[in-house]
């Protein structure tokens, strides 16, 4: 029995399957580089967007000591694919890229980091969303800020 608490690794407390869901918002602000109605430039947001919640099933492997991949399959959806670092009582989710599609707007590549922690054995994620799109050379979409969780369940 003493030798096996000797070989978990770290990570252990992470690894495994889980079921998820993410949901929230972000904040996007859109902004003119030509000339409208006389005003130069023109700010015509920031305007917060409700993201469409997302479900599915989550993925975590030891990858060391200190690192771990995590893959997010959303059903129905896209394929996500995270390198994560032990950090104190948690771990961080390195920065990866993924299409996201708000409302009307159109799609922004954007740049998806984060931070996890265990709370009342639920696995609480928080993301963060950054990026811009520049449309028709004179629209610019930038996403100021996010207040995206994911929440997710060991299976």
């Amino acid at each position: 029995m003493m030798l096996s608490a000797c070989t978990q690794l770290p990570t252990d407390l992470f690894t495994g399957s889980y079921t998820f869901k993410t949901s929230g918002t972000v904040t996007v602000d859109v902004t003119a580089d030509v000339p409208i109605q006389g005003v130069d430039p023109v700010n015509l947001g920031p305007n917060v967007y409700d993201l469409t919640p997302e479900i599915g099933r989550m993925d975590i492997k030891a990858r060391g000591n200190e690192t771990m991949l995590v893959t997010m399959n959303v059903l129905g959806g896209d394929v996500f694919v995270f390198e994560a670092e032990l950090t104190p009582g948690g771990f961080r989710l390195l920065p990866t890229t993924r299409t996201l599609r708000v409302g009307l707007l159109p799609e922004l590549q954007v740049t998806v980091s984060g931070e996890a922690f265990i709370l009342d054995g639920l696995l609480n994620v928080k993301l963060v969303y950054s990026g811009e799109r520049m449309v028709i050379s004179s629209l610019t979409y930038t996403i100021t800020a996010s207040n995206v969780v994911c929440v997710a369940t060991k299976n």
